[in-house]
């Protein structure tokens, strides 16, 4: 996945804003274990009431480079994860590498990307030059998205971009 429109797939899939439940106007840094647990009051609200039975998928973000309070120890990266395991939400703050699909990124490339609603005009371009210089990648397959889940999350990444410090 190169370009700007598979990276607003991949953020609409996971970490998507605004909407029902979950009110916080707290500026938390990106990452933190307080931003992690947001993201988990997030999508334990938007997801609560589906039936996920039978559902198994996961995904992880990993930040290279991140400020080294954010790296749990043995680590050499911080990130976040969420599994979802026939029906079952698990959300932490560290990278899966094993999970279904992941983001890898330079921790200061991708903050900025996490301050910026989707209306913002930069955040395309921004993406994009991440993408091709190779400080932003995906990896796994993307298509196995459960669109139940994706639609439950849609607003996730505006609604913790204006938490993010």
């Amino acid at each position: 996945m190169s370009d700007v429109k598979g990276y607003y797939l991949l953020i609409i899939y996971i970490i998507t804003a605004i909407g029902g439940g979950v009110v916080s106007t707290e500026s938390l840094e990106f990452c933190s274990e307080a931003w992690v647990r947001c993201l988990q009051d997030y999508m334990t609200t938007h997801l609560d009431g589906l039936d996920l039975s039978g559902v198994t998928i996961s995904f992880s973000e990993e930040l290279t480079d991140p400020p080294a309070h954010l790296v749990h120890d043995g680590e050499d990266s911080a990130g976040w994860h969420y599994r979802i395991t026939d029906g079952v939400l698990i959300v932490e703050a560290a990278p899966l590498r094993d999970a279904d699909r992941r983001m890898v990124g330079d921790y200061d490339r991708v903050v900025v990307l996490a301050r910026l609603r989707y209306t913002d005009p930069a955040i395309g371009p921004l993406a994009q030059a991440a993408l091709d210089d190779g400080t932003l990648r995906y990896e796994g397959d993307f298509s196995l998205a459960d669109e139940r889940v994706a639609a439950a999350l849609t607003g996730m990444h505006d609604y913790l971009a204006d938490r993010t410090a």
